[in-house]
């Protein structure tokens, strides 16, 4: 996962395109699905120290919870799969 964090440094000192990031972004997304949640907390940290602008903050994040979204099984992971609230049926034994 330092991989996206190396790039975001990268990004704030100038040394990467946001293009650039937001194409390798998507192919970390698609090999490593699970990461996407500490990806948007490295995106936050390096947003919070002011490194980055609210634009390229924005365009991240959402490249990030779009993926999430559509993709929820991989990015979710197996822990929260079986993880549901079950509501009683009507007239079962409580």
């Amino acid at each position: 996962m330092a991989d996206f964090k190396t790039a975001l440094e990268s990004l704030a000192k100038g040394d990467l395109e946001l293009e650039t990031l937001s194409k390798q972004l998507t192919k970390l997304l698609e090999q490593s699905p699970q990461y996407a949640t500490r990806m948007l907390a490295q995106l936050d940290e390096v947003h919070d120290g002011g490194k980055i602008n609210d634009q390229v903050y924005a365009k991240l994040k959402g490249q990030i919870n779009q993926y999430r979204r559509s993709h929820a099984v991989k990015t979710e992971g197996e822990a929260t799969a079986g993880d549901a609230t079950v509501f009683g049926q009507e007239g079962a034994p409580a």
